[in-house]
């Protein structure tokens, strides 16, 4: 929904509003707007500016006072003239002071400091967005002030909630190490959970985590608690960290993947119900759905041997089945219609033709 609204906003020279609690991915999805379409981005954190660093500061020059062009507009003004359309993100708006916020409310209104213009490409001007934390949220002070009713009114507002299923599958499409997604999937409430510590998870905390995670050589226990804690906070970290230390005794795709295929002498349907039987036997719906979607992302785009995510699908239950399709089809319909002309593809839709439209 962000993006449309991004999308319909930049076509209107209108600037945007969205508002949302710290962590949410404000940003980021900002970030992953500009780069999806070739847009130069600014960010501003405004919480940190003075009215100098947004505007410049004034010089004499033959008697005459100007203002110097501030480093970010220079680097936009770079941007447009290799013919890339520009965005101004002014981040965390409402904790700014009050003459940088008034600052910003002119660079929102006229698109222009001064005698400098935004830049602007093919009649499209400068993209401005601004990024607000909530000023009622009952469980955390964020310190910020209310923003002045004509500011709002300039912005196209958008509040930007907590949507576990849409996180993981942003997840799941950018490489976030499966203890994390079967985790938050298996506890969706700790994807944003607020504690008294200093340190909470919040959307943006576990994507730094995998990350951390990713890229650390090989940890001492000590050493992956302190790392887990440190993004996490204590209360969090420790169900976590349990979670992780066990997970390499899960079943995994590697292992669904040889039980199948060493099975060479039995038919599919022989295979599946096996499967159904042995390393499937007492995993949570929860657990089932999201091997499910991690063998349909591995196999939906292979030219060949789909066999494996055939026969998993086919050893699940329909409930479970009908469930994982049904997000399918909100998340891609060319995804579905991909399965649909694969091999045994209509077959196992048929399965669950009652319980889904399609």
């Amino acid at each position: 929904m962000l993006e449309i609204i991004l999308e319909t906003a930049k076509r209107s020279n209108e600037n945007v509003l969205i508002e949302g609690v710290h962590g949410i991915g404000k940003s980021l999805r900002v970030k992953e707007y500009a780069k999806k379409n070739n847009l130069h981005l600014e960010i501003l954190y405004l919480s940190h500016q003075e009215v100098g660093d947004l505007i410049g500061i004034p010089i004499v020059s033959n008697n005459t006072t100007i203002w110097t062009k501030p480093s970010w507009l220079t680097r936009m003004e770079t941007a447009n003239k290799k013919g890339q359309g520009c965005i101004l993100f002014l981040d965390e708006l409402n904790r700014a002071q009050r003459d940088v916020r008034q600052t910003a409310l002119q660079i929102t209104l006229e698109k222009r400091l001064h005698d400098h213009i935004l830049p602007s490409i093919d009649g499209i001007e400068t993209l401005v967005i601004a990024a607000i934390n909530p000023e009622d949220d009952q469980k955390i002070d964020y310190q910020v002030d209310e923003l002045d009713v004509a500011l709002k009114d300039r912005f196209l507002y958008y509040e930007m909630k907590l949507d576990v299923k849409s996180w993981l599958d942003w997840a799941r499409e950018n490489n976030i190490i499966d203890e994390i997604t079967s985790f938050i999937s298996e506890y969706p409430d700790r994807l944003f959970y607020f504690t008294q510590e200093s340190t909470y998870p919040t959307p943006r905390s576990w994507a730094k985590l995998s990350e951390l995670l990713l890229k650390a050589p090989k940890l001492k226990t000590n050493e992956l608690k302190t790392i887990i804690f440190g993004k996490l906070g204590q209360t969090i970290g420790s169900q976590f960290y349990s979670y992780y230390k066990d997970f390499s005794n899960m079943i995994t795709i590697k292992n669904i993947e040889e039980f199948i295929l060493e099975q060479t002498s039995f038919s599919n349907q022989e295979i599946s119900i096996k499967l159904k039987n042995s390393l499937l036997a007492d995993k949570s719906k929860i657990w089932l759905s999201e091997m499910a979607q991690k063998l349909f992302k591995k196999y939906i785009g292979a030219k060949n041997n789909q066999k494996v995510l055939m026969i998993y699908l086919d050893s699940i239950d329909l409930e479970i089945l009908a469930s994982f399709f049904i997000n399918i089809k909100e998340q891609n319909e060319n995804s579905l219609a991909k399965f649909i002309l694969l091999e045994n593809g209509r077959e196992i839709i048929n399965k669950i033709a009652d319980k889904i439209e399609f």
